[in-house]
């Protein structure tokens, strides 16, 4: 009882995201469970926060957050239910038990970040190469370190030393942001790829749905599934100019498939979420492909010509 009301408080001091709802959702069984003597974590859990969810919140199923939240538990659950008992036991000593976790750490973080991946290249147009690695740092630094200092903080707070807790925090924090740093600077950290079509995100989710659920040896069928929705990458068909709704964001792409910008920055928000959407990481100069001057940008492609005027003031004199 004392655990379930900790984590409504948490559940509240977080804004309730969904994914904070479906963890909350699945806690009340799971410790109602143990309070019952019953095995609360099943897929069956699962099913009944889903629909809690939904139907209080419909429109969160297109969300990104209603989405990975719910793929990654899926993946993991039904990981568990079929293999836990190799993935959460060990009669040696400490060092045989240190290792089943580590294997446990890895074996949960390479299943949800597969799980997880459509729906990543669907949004994001991003999969991290190298997220597993960050993982086997990061989940064991905020489980023995960050959490705790944060709970520390929070029932010091009262009599003015959450000072305590923030240190572990600090700490914790710390190495996790340099651990990221770290990662994102390795060769291919990550690949930038278009999204999947919708008809393919929806393929890969039913995959998913097949492998979890299943039983036997046809639950496989579900990886060809989930193949073949990610396959759809292949119909996406480059954009050759995108223009800003107030037409001070200019990009266009070149004969050499990449993109360049003939206004606007490549640190601009809405420059950034079009290289994502057409899988590209960066934008490349064009000198030599495109005429600029002070006023005026001529550029050629496909037999058509677009001239772009780079100044509000030049604008109005044409």
């Amino acid at each position: 009882m004392a655990a379930l009301t900790s984590g409504f408080i948490y559940l509240m001091l977080a804004g309730g995201p969904i994914p904070a709802q479906r963890a909350f959702i699945m806690v009340v069984f799971l410790f109602t469970g143990i309070m019952l003597d019953r095995k609360a974590v099943t897929l069956r859990t699962l099913s009944i926060a889903a629909m809690i969810i939904l139907l209080l919140f419909p429109e969160s199923m297109f969300g990104a957050s209603f989405q990975m939240s719910f793929a990654a538990t899926l993946a993991i659950v039904a990981l568990y239910e079929r293999f836990g008992s190799n993935l959460s036991h060990s009669s040696g000593g400490w060092a045989a038990r240190a290792w089943v976790h580590l294997l446990g750490i890895i074996v949960t973080s390479l299943v949800a970040t597969l799980a997880t991946a459509p729906f990543v290249l669907y949004h994001f147009n991003r999969f991290a190469i190298f997220g597993l690695l960050a993982n086997m740092v990061v989940v064991p630094l905020a489980t023995f370190i960050i959490m705790p200092g944060m709970v520390l903080a929070l029932l010091l707070m009262p009599f003015g030393l959450q000072s305590i807790g923030y240190v572990p925090m600090a700490f914790g924090t710390d190495v996790m942001i340099k651990m990221a740093k770290w990662v994102t600077s390795l060769p291919y950290a990550s690949l930038h790829l278009p999204s999947p079509t919708d008809t393919g995100l929806m393929l890969a989710a039913f995959g998913l749905l097949w492998l979890a659920l299943m039983v036997g040896r046809h639950r496989l069928f579900g990886l060809a599934f989930i193949a073949l929705g990610l396959a759809t990458i292949c119909e996406h068909v480059p954009v050759d100019v995108l223009v800003s709704d107030d037409a001070h964001q200019v990009m266009v792409r070149l004969d050499s498939g990449h993109y360049t910008t003939l206004k606007g920055t490549a640190r601009s928000f809405t420059v950034q979420n079009w290289l994502r959407s057409e899988g590209e990481d960066a934008l490349v100069p064009h000198d030599q492909e495109v005429d600029c001057d002070k006023a005026l940008c001529t550029y050629r492609h496909n037999g058509y010509t677009l001239k772009i005027v780079k100044k509000n003031r030049i604008r109005k004199e044409f």
